[in-house]
């Protein structure tokens, strides 16, 4: 009873902890960006410069706020019990998907490996895994040029992988090592304990796989 108590304390401190992270990168990033539009608004209304330049003010503010709007979205998906297993994840997943492919007309594939419905993700690795994977289709689509997409989800002995290949234009991984793009990713699989790995070479497509142990005697081999 006691071991339990206190498993159930520390998944309850540690779950704490991660909100309180989530409310201070949102209370941050909201900050900055508010500050931009505030900034660039008054720019605007007081017509400093061309009308071209209003514009871009303009265009500028509609962007901030879009991606303001986006990340406090996510935030809140996250931190939403409701959303705890997996599936929801996916769903999730395959709905950005389409919000960014279907518009560019990039057609896209996902494919489903294994005891999907048993993977168990506590709400930081369900929020780093879901931010991975937008930063990999965002990536595809800004640079590859790549007309199609697939998507493979796979748990198989207690690991869970992601892999996303495109057939794009692809490009020297050793070129762009310290991109933001790629630092990101890499960052937000080791907090998790997760493998990234980034594959690519120009004119052959770019794939992307990442790896978790979803159960502890997974973790411990791998």
């Amino acid at each position: 009873m006691a071991a339990i108590c206190a498993e159930r304390v520390a998944r309850y401190l540690a779950e704490e902890k991660l909100r309180g992270k989530i409310s201070r990168d949102l209370h941050d990033e909201m900050g900055s960006t508010l500050t931009s539009i505030n900034i660039m608004s008054k720019v605007a209304i007081e017509g400093l410069g061309s009308d071209e330049d209003v514009k871009n003010y303009l265009q500028k503010i509609k962007d901030n706020s879009g991606r303001m709007l986006e990340s406090i979205g996510d935030m809140v998906w996250v931190i939403n019990p409701a959303n705890d297993n997996f599936e929801k994840l996916m769903l999730r997943m395959k709905e950005f998907t389409a919000e960014m492919l279907e518009p560019l007309k990039i057609s896209y594939h996902f494919h489903e490996q294994g005891m999907l419905h048993t993977v168990q993700l506590n709400t930081e690795q369900r929020k780093e895994v879901y931010m991975i994977f937008k930063e990999v289709v965002t990536n595809a689509v800004k640079y590859s040029g790549s007309p199609e997409l697939v998507i493979t989800l796979a748990e198989e002995n207690g690991m869970l992988s992601m892999e996303v290949v495109d057939k794009g234009s692809g490009f020297d991984p050793a070129a762009v090592l310290h991109g933001n793009g790629l630092k990101n990713m890499r960052t937000r699989a080791a907090r998790i304990g997760a493998e990234i790995d980034i594959a690519s070479a120009r004119a052959k497509g770019t794939r992307v796989l990442f790896r978790l142990a979803t159960s502890p005697d997974q973790g411990m081999k791998s």
